[in-house]
Order: structure tokens, then C-alpha cells, then sequence
């Protein structure tokens, strides 16, 4: 069975859109149908994704705050619906810090670096400079969605 590691801008890219929309929806598509495929992501998923919401809604201001209003009600239903496991963050907060000091990477990104790399999964991400920052610092157990 393959495993996966979803970070938050596979879910941020479905709702809010952008260029990673349609190849992070046909990643989950294949995924949910898929027999020999498990999904993971972290509990922390919920506020993460809601954070690029209002970051798409206040900050670049591609959504207007209705819209962002709207997407923050759905941020639940699609993980829950996409993801067969949502890993509470306490259960690898020590391998996550750890992974944080040792790569120097923000604690968020590192608690899914740890999570891939505990689980002996591939991390799937949307950012293009998350996944250069760990190609660089020898990680290959990441794919970007392109």
C-alpha cells in the first residue's frame, strides 16, 4: 500500500484554486478511489487551510470575504471526505521539533515532514519552494503537484 502525507496547500489548492487546482483534484480523485492508497494529514490541516483563506482573502485579495466565509465551512467536510486519517499533532510533536532544529524549517512544515517520515510516506505538497527547500537539504520523499 502506498502512503501519502497531504500538507495544507493540497486542500488550500482545491478550495481557493489557483494553478494547482486541477492537478490536487485529480490527486485526491485517484486517491479516494484507490484500493492501495491511504491518506494522512495532520489535525493542524483545519487552521492551516484556513489561514491561506484569509491569506487569498485579505492579503492578495483574490476572494472576497463572503467567498472566504463560505470556503472556511468546507475546509472540514474535504478532509474528512479526502483523507483516510487525520494524525493528531501531540502524537509526533517531539519528531516534529526535532525535524524543525535539525532541517532549520518552521515547526508547521516540519510537523508534516516528520509525519511522511515516520510513516515511511511521500509527502505531497503544492509549493514549489517547500519542495526545493527539502530536495536541497537531501529529502526526496516529497512531490509537488504540477
Amino acid at each position: 500500500m502506498r502512503v501519502y502525507v497531504l500538507d495544507p496547500t493540497v486542500y488550500a489548492a482545491i478550495l481557493v484554486g489557483g494553478r494547482s487546482f486541477r492537478q490536487a483534484t485529480n490527486f485526491l480523485r485517484s486517491a479516494i478511489k484507490s484500493k492501495n492508497v491511504k491518506t494522512l494529514t495532520l489535525d493542524m490541516t483545519f487552521r492551516e487551510v484556513c489561514n491561506a483563506i484569509w491569506f487569498n482573502a485579505v492579503v492578495l485579495r483574490r476572494i472576497d470575504s463572503d467567498r472566504a466565509l463560505l470556503l472556511a465551512t468546507y475546509v472540514g467536510k474535504l478532509i474528512r471526505n479526502s483523507t483516510d486519517e487525520v494524525v493528531p499533532l501531540e502524537t509526533i510533536v517531539r519528531e516534529a521539533m526535532d525535524t524543525s532544529l535539525r532541517l532549520e524549517i518552521p515547526f508547521n512544515r516540519a510537523a508534516y515532514v516528520a509525519l511522511a517520515l515516520s510513516t515511511g510516506a511521500e509527502l505531497i505538497t503544492c509549493s514549489k519552494a517547500f519542495e526545493e527547500e527539502l530536495r536541497r537539504k537531501g529529502l526526496d520523499m516529497v512531490r509537488r503537484l504540477k
